[in-house]
C-alpha cells in the first residue's frame, strides 16, 4: 500500500475546518482501484466477525475487580494480555500475579503501551505548545519497564 498517495486521499477527504469522518474514509475505499482498498475487510460475514471480536476485546478490558495491594485497595482491570497466546488471548490478572515472567512479561507490554502513548501525547503537546512534562511520564515508564525487563520488582508491586 503506497501510504503517501492514502494520506494524500485522507487529506483530500478533510473538511475545509480540517475535520474527518471515518465513513468518508470507508467510502472512498471501496473502489477497488483505491489505494486504500486493500487495507478493509469488504466481505461482510468476515468483516462482521473481526468487528465482533473487536467489540469482545472491548468489553473484555472493561471488567474490573478491586484487589488490595499493600494495605491499598486498587480497582484493577481483570484481564491483561495473555503474553503467551499467539491469538491475543487475555489471562486473569490474579492469574498472571502468579507466574513471574507472566507477570514481568504483563508489566512490560503495559509500560510499553504507556510509552507510546505518552509519546503520541508528547508529539500532540509539542504542536500545542504544552510539552514540557509529558517527557517525565515517558522517562517513568521507561524506567519501570528496564527494571522489569531486568528481573527488579518495580516499587509498589506485591
Amino acid at each position: 500500500m503506497d501510504m503517501k498517495k492514502v494520506a494524500e486521499i485522507i487529506k483530500e477527504l478533510e473538511t475545509e475546518r480540517g475535520r474527518l469522518a471515518p465513513l468518508d474514509v470507508v467510502n472512498a475505499a471501496r473502489d477497488p482501484d483505491s489505494p486504500m482498498h486493500s487495507w478493509f475487510i469488504w466481505d461482510n460475514d468476515k468483516a462482521a466477525d473481526e468487528y465482533r471480536i473487536g467489540q469482545a476485546r472491548q468489553l473484555i478490558r472493561t471488567i474490573k475487580i478491586d484487589l488490595v495491594v499493600r494495605d491499598v485497595q486498587v480497582r484493577v482491570v481483570r484481564y491483561v494480555r495473555d503474553m503467551g497466546d499467539q491469538e491475543n488471548g487475555y489471562a486473569n490478572i490474579i492469574s498472571v500475579k502468579s507466574e513471574a515472567d507472566t507477570a514481568r512479561e504483563s508489566l512490560i507490554d503495559e509500560m510499553l503501551r504507556v510509552e507510546k502513548a505518552a509519546k503520541r501525547a508528547r508529539a500532540v503537546a509539542a504542536v500545542l505548545g504544552t510539552a514540557e512534562d509529558v517527557q517525565n511520564i515517558i522517562d517513568l515508564a521507561n524506567s519501570v519497564r528496564k527494571r522489569a525487563e531486568l528481573g527488579d520488582q518495580p516499587e509498589g508491586s506485591a
